[in-house]
């Protein structure tokens, strides 16, 4: 089974191909020039991986069971979701969204893993808000197309893939710029 993956959720621009078992990625920031990037990523990930795009039949690795997820929206917000291990996969605890940090969803109980940028863009105020649930935080933490490779993985195998025509990307965000008389 050949899958390919891609994130640019982010200033990164990731790409990650599986050739049964193989795992090959690229995952470099791009800020703004992830169109510019993107393809010629994919390029060197099937050649590295012997894969061709024809062929292509279509995570977050976070220390931990339970995973507080914030990145930095810019705008003074943050994209917040919260994830907890159930079995082989992962359970949605507060689904996907834009909020301000002092008003991000509160995990229930303790010990939870806080990853993305938003926790060094935003230290004190999620700090104040998330107070004792979070044990540890890695800002560094970033989406990858890896880790989303190795979240599909297992669906895919279980029967639970899609036709990639019908693959929609989740916007949370409808405005991302100021037209020039609201700046």
């Amino acid at each position: 089974m050949n899958l390919l993956a891609i994130d640019t959720s982010t200033d990164f621009c990731s790409v990650a191909a599986s050739r049964g078992e193989a795992l090959f990625s690229r995952h470099e920031r791009a800020g703004q020039r992830q169109a510019e990037t993107i393809l010629g990523m994919v390029d060197e990930v099937l050649a590295e991986a012997h894969i061709e795009l024809a062929s292509e039949e279509a995570g977050k690795d976070a220390a931990g069971g339970r995973v507080i997820a914030c990145l930095d929206a810019h705008k003074g917000e943050v994209y917040h979701a919260a994830y907890r291990r159930a079995g082989a996969g992962w359970e949605e605890v507060s689904a996907p969204g834009l909020y301000r940090p002092e008003a991000v969803p509160v995990a229930p109980g303790g010990n939870w893993t806080g990853c993305g940028d938003g926790f060094s863009a935003y230290r004190e105020r999620l700090a104040a808000r998330l107070g004792e649930c979070v044990s540890a935080i890695r800002p560094e933490a970033a989406p990858s197309a890896r880790a989303v490779l190795k979240l599909a993985m297992p669906r895919f195998a279980a029967g639970e893939a899609k036709d990639a025509a019908t693959a929609v990307p989740v916007y949370l965000r409808d405005k991302v710029a100021l037209k020039t008389s609201e700046r």
